[in-house]
């Protein structure tokens, strides 16, 4: 999860500096949201087998 927090800092820090526009950062965020999700779910189940 550590290495999905640090892409979200560096994607602020992207937009920050002007690099990308808010609304593809959004769609960045809310994919990213989808794959922390994943993660978990994945986690989660390989603890409980």
């Amino acid at each position: 999860m550590g290495s999905l927090f640090e892409l979200e800092t560096q994607l602020i820090i992207t937009k920050v500096l002007m690099f990308i526009k808010s609304g593809e950062l959004e769609i960045i965020f809310s994919l990213l949201e989808r794959e922390s999700k994943m993660l978990n779910s994945l986690i989660s189940k390989i603890k409980n087998s």
